[in-house]
C-alpha cells in the first residue's frame, strides 16, 4: 500500500491506515519501533511496555555482568584483541 510522506514539524511522517492501526493493537501514544533493513526497507513493530521494561531490565543486568568482566578480565581480553 502506498502511502505519501507528510510534513510534521522538521520531520515528515507516514499515516497508517486506520484498518492497520486496529490489526496491529495501535493507537495515538502507541510506542512502536522502527527498523532499517540492509536492503533499505522499514519495518515497524509494536512495542509491548511490558517487553520494554523487562529488555531494560536485561540489559541492564548484562551491562553490570560485563562491566564486572572488564574490571576483572579486561587487561587479557586488550592483548587478546591485538593478536
Amino acid at each position: 500500500m502506498e502511502q505519501k510522506l507528510v510534513k510534521i514539524g522538521n520531520s515528515a511522517g507516514v499515516l497508517i491506515p486506520k484498518k492497520i492501526l486496529k490489526k496491529m493493537g495501535l493507537s495515538v501514544g502507541s510506542i512502536v519501533d522502527i527498523e532499517e533493513t540492509e536492503n533499505g526497507s522499514v519495518i515497524v513493530r509494536k512495542v509491548d511496555p511490558k517487553t520494554k521494561t523487562q529488555n531494560r531490565a536485561a540489559s541492564q543486568e548484562f551491562k553490570k555482568w560485563l562491566d564486572r568482566v572488564m574490571k576483572e578480565d579486561g587487561e587479557v581480553l586488550d592483548d587478546l584483541a591485538v593478536r
